[in-house]
């Protein structure tokens, strides 16, 4: 017989049960009346909540559509100061005007434009001598080899703009960029504290086909957020052809502007829920059959710490578990329509309230439920204290009663104790590692059931520990497979570290010492596995064992990593795991590089000489993501004397102190500056401390890994 059967006979002999019937539907009936009132507050909360989410996002939503109907104004009186001065003759007080412009010499590779960015005064006599970016009010681009002396006319009559544009209509305070590109390549564009968007050739630009593209008398053309490198923002650009009395194409004009400036006055809807988080979002098919995703070019989410609108350089997929739900949203952000929903978000019952703000394009909100509903739980908690007070007052008049019963309880209490005390024992004896003690139960109450649920725990424990052997084991073979130091080359300096988060991880590298036709040349890679744990480990490890055979076996880098991938992908189809790889060979002698790169962030070459430092980059998906994906080859001919290499995982770069701030890659440039002279391990161990002293008391929360190589000179 269970314990609360025993309890129940003996109350039940000393007239309990009108007692107990009583206090039990009186408890009942507060429950019934607190969940009623809780529901009501609450479906009353969430029609509140979606009216003024509805609200909230209409008006943000209208307000960035008044942003871009401002900009298209603005950019239509452009056009037309522009369109004036391309009819009007070249004013003859510019033909002896110097013209600050910036040149790419035709063979010269983007990456060399670190060292010398191409800024040049053209002077009247078609000299051009050096220049730096200074209180000139335009700077002309042109397409590599085009001739000046042709051009310098047409820059004449653009020199005029430089007095136009400040005349225009300003864009509501928002930062513009603006640009003119005649048919022929020429363009001017605006600088804006000493910054401009950086197009050698704005031709081969979405924004300028689509212009040209569209009809004489169309609305300007838009771009999606995109990124801009030599802003290094997330931009739009609206532009519009100017043609001429034939209808002839002459010139594009646009407007560039950052997405953060558009998004800088939406409030974050706080009033609503702490939770709330916002998005700007592009309806978009990856192909013909497939379903709708929203893609978010910036956001913000007080749920992580971001208060304030982020662009993001690769967008943000915005996803829900409800399918169907999603589905509708998606098609109504496609079709410019506007509404509020409830459907799951990050695992959260959520209301999503959406507006459209541009073609296809979306201004997002979603606030979980649970938030919404703070003022119900607060009317639950209140109607559950009352409870909790009728509960204490009739537990006092219980215990009353009880004192009546303590006689004949003392003798039952030696029946529950007994079982009670063989369970102490057993479990002494379990927290001393004795996973072989067992309990005895007897009976069929509640403690011989814990009895018995105890006696099934301890072998479950040994397992567990057993399993904790194991990882450790595990986290010692994976650290067995890193090298233990690097090759001695002569002409190289060279150290490297890798720090896990958890017992066993996802980041790699390795050193390969050369025989056969690449003898003399050295190997270098580092990779990073998607997450932590056994699953991560496990894949660099296979990763590894497909890497060096066609490292050793020859082929360039680019066709090493084609063929990893290959194997790779058919172990990691579907399971959404991928690797990044950087994948380097050296020729100590010649300082010569030639690499490939799967998805990983480029390495860093630093010339000590200059203090400027070369991205190592090039076109690659990372491995496992694409079966038939091709890898560029890529080289540097000859190294700087006393340059020094790094190559990291975003570990490093990633590691936030605990205000929230990033580390960032012009705080590792820092350091590999200071320590290049004193060798490869004075750099990483400056690194490593580095990042210690910046991380704070929190956790690692990633894998850090890097690699330095110094030539020696």
């Amino acid at each position: 017989m269970k314990l609360g059967w025993k309890l129940f006979l003996l109350l039940l002999g000393f007239s309990l049960v009108p007692f107990a019937a009583l206090r039990i539907n009186a408890v009942r009936g507060m429950e019934r009346l607190g969940s009623e009132l809780s529901e009501h507050v609450g479906t009353f909360l969430v029609r509140e909540a979606q009216g003024r989410m509805a609200d909230l996002v209409e008006d943000h939503a209208r307000l960035l559509r008044a942003k871009r109907d401002n900009l298209e104004l603005v950019l239509r009186l452009q056009a037309d100061a522009v369109q004036k001065r391309l009819v009007d003759a070249p004013p003859a007080s510019n033909a002896e005007a110097s013209f600050l412009v910036r040149i790419r010499p035709m063979g010269m590779a983007r990456r060399d434009m670190s060292t010398d960015p191409g800024y040049r005064t053209l002077a009247p006599d078609g000299s051009l001598t050096p220049a730096v970016l200074d209180d000139a009010r335009l700077l002309y681009t042109f397409p590599p080899g085009a001739p000046l002396a042709v051009l310098r006319p047409e820059m004449a009559r653009l020199a005029r703009l430089a007095d136009d544009f400040p005349t225009l209509a300003r864009p509501g305070g928002l930062t513009v960029w603006r640009a003119v590109t005649l048919v022929n390549g020429l363009t001017a564009v605006t600088l804006k504290n000493g910054q401009h968007p950086g197009l050698f050739d704005p031709r081969e630009s979405f924004w300028y086909a689509s212009a040209l593209a569209a009809k004489p008398g169309d609305d300007p053309v838009w771009t999606l957020p995109y990124v801009a490198p030599a802003l290094r923002r997330i931009v739009l650009t609206t532009a519009m052809a100017l043609r001429d009395a034939a209808g002839k194409a002459i010139a594009v004009t646009a407007l560039t502007t950052p997405l953060d400036d558009l998004l800088a006055e939406l409030t974050p809807g706080g009033h609503i829920s702490h939770d709330l988080a916002s998005f700007l979002v592009t309806a978009v098919r990856p192909s013909a059959d497939a379903e709708r995703q929203l893609l978010a070019a910036a956001g913000s989410r007080p749920r992580f710490e971001r208060h304030g609108w982020l662009a993001r350089v690769e967008p943000e997929q915005v996803r829900s578990e409800n399918r169907e739900a999603f589905a509708e949203v998606a098609r109504d952000v496609a079709e410019g329509k506007s509404g509020v929903r409830r459907l799951s978000f990050e695992g959260r019952d959520s209301l999503w309230a959406y507006a459209p703000a541009g073609p296809s394009q979306a201004l997002l909100q979603i606030a979980p439920v649970d938030e919404v509903l703070a003022e119900s739980r607060k009317a639950a908690t209140y109607v559950e204290q009352r409870i909790a007070d009728q509960l204490a007052f009739s537990g006092l008049v219980a215990g009353l009663v009880m004192l009546v019963l303590i006689p004949a309880t003392l003798f039952g209490a030696r029946t529950v104790t007994r079982p009670a005390a063989d369970l102490a024992r057993a479990a002494r004896r379990l927290a001393t590692g004795d996973f072989s003690a067992r309990a005895h139960p007897k009976g069929r109450d509640e403690l011989a059931e814990l009895g018995g649920i105890f006696n099934e725990m301890a072998p479950q424990l040994a397992d567990r520990v057993r399993m904790r052997e194991s990882l450790e084991l595990a986290m010692e073979v994976q650290h067995r497979l890193l090298p233990k130091s690097p090759p001695r080359v002569p002409g190289l300096d060279m150290a490297a570290l890798s720090i896990y988060c958890d017992e066993t991880g996802g980041d790699y590298y390795d050193f390969f010492e050369f025989g056969g036709e690449k003898a003399g040349r050295v190997g270098v890679v580092v990779g990073d596995v998607t997450g932590h744990g056994v699953g991560a480990a496990l894949l660099m490890a296979t990763a590894r064992a497909l890497l060096r055979p066609r490292a050793e076996g020859g082929g360039t880098p680019g066709g090493i990593l084609a063929g990893v991938n290959r194997d790779l992908t058919l172990d990691t189809m579907g399971t959404g795991r991928f690797m990044t790889l950087f994948y380097l060979e050296i020729d100590p002698t010649a300082r010569h590089l030639a690499w490939a790169r799967a998805g990983h962030d480029p390495a860093l070459l630093h010339d000590p000489r200059t203090g400027t430092f070369l991205e190592l980059g090039g076109r690659g998906v990372p491995l496992g993501v694409v079966e038939d994906a091709v890898y560029d080859d890529n080289a540097v001919e000859e190294a700087p004397p006393g340059s020094v290499l790094v190559i990291g995982s975003d570990g490093i770069w990633e590691t936030r102190n605990p205000g929230g701030e990033m580390f960032g890659k012009n705080r590792l440039r820092d350091i590999v500056r200071d320590k290049a002279q004193a060798g490869a391990t004075a750099v990483l161990e400056a690194v490593a401390q580095a990042l210690d002293d910046f991380r704070g008391p929190g956790p690692q929360e990633d894998d850090v890994t890097l690699v330095v190589v110094a030539f020696r000179t």
